[in-house]
């Protein structure tokens, strides 16, 4: 896989990205290709795909996907006509802002036409060489000091797109190399407004609800309303639900009373959002951070 296939830059911009290419010694495409191979495989082999919901984090048998997913058409375009790609040049004053590297090649498909793989790493700050102080390498049993620009090529994949699949074991370092948002809902502030002034919702401090509103917080109101729980139970309904696992709600004058309390909001937010249950064997209340439809 990926044999003599160029190695890519996005560099970032002005708020744009730019697609370069990395000029490489045949010797040296060879490792890299080879590198980004390896490691493309053991993010990806024997193991299950799972759905990518936001709600579920994979195990380590298994890597979470994205169905159907658009790919960049520069990205595209650079495997198919890499020699058209502008050659990196980085200037020594100013280090460019390297955002991710890439590589990736183009195949037939007798069924489905033209595939695209491609293995993506998202470049961090300590891949650069620094050229402060002195930099040592050793040849022919001697230290001798190298002042040339680098940077270093790690051995890991953070996502990969195999046809019109996006693969990765964690959405935050994907993120980091596309923006996942339309698939990751977090509530925007009028969803938060929305939801403080839900009839079945009491909010003594609204202020401190909205300053305690992070993106965790805002994904579970995304959660919460995308399950439309409150359009499915009364409030009475709900309460009744955590008494039955011996988790206490705090109701008035038949509204359910959100606490300003961070970790008792988040206990409820939790509960709501079907992440608190009451064990089967030990009857001890338990909760999860990642859950997904069991297949039975």
């Amino acid at each position: 896989m990926f044999e003599n296939k160029s190695l890519f830059a996005i560099l970032a911009q002005d708020g744009t990205e730019q697609i370069t290419r990395i000029e490489l010694t045949k010797d040296t495409q060879s490792d890299i290709c080879e590198l980004f191979s390896d490691s493309y495989n053991a993010l990806v082999q024997n193991k299950s795909q799972i759905a990518f919901t936001g709600t579920y984090k994979p195990d380590k048998e298994e890597i979470l996907s994205i169905s159907n997913f658009e790919m960049q058409e520069n990205i595209i375009n650079a495997i198919k006509n890499p020699i058209g790609v502008t050659a990196f040049q980085p200037n020594l004053k100013k280090l460019p802002d390297i955002k991710t590297l890439f590589v990736g090649e183009k195949s037939i498909s007798n069924q489905k036409g033209k595939k695209f793989t491609i293995a993506f790493q998202r470049f961090r700050r300590d891949q650069y060489i620094s050229r402060k102080g002195i930099n040592l390498y050793h040849d022919k049993d001697t230290f001798d000091r190298d002042k040339r620009y680098g940077i270093t090529i790690n051995d890991i994949v953070d996502c990969v797109y195999d046809d019109n699949f996006l693969i990765f074991d964690s959405y935050y370092f994907a993120r980091q190399i596309f923006d996942l948002s339309e698939y990751y809902r977090v509530a925007t502030n009028t969803d938060v407004e929305t939801f403080i002034n839900n009839p079945k919702i009491k909010i003594e401090d609204s202020s401190t609800f909205k300053l305690h509103a992070d993106s965790w917080v805002r994904r579970k109101i995304a959660l919460i309303d995308d399950s439309g729980i409150f359009n499915k139970f009364t409030v009475k309904q709900i309460n009744d639900k955590a008494k039955s696992i011996g988790m206490t709600l705090s109701v008035k004058k038949g509204k359910l009373n959100l606490p300003s309390d961070k970790k008792e909001l988040k206990n409820v937010l939790k509960f709501l959002d079907d992440e608190i249950y009451k064990g089967i064997f030990s009857d001890e209340l338990l909760q999860t951070n990642s859950k997904r439809k069991a297949e039975i």
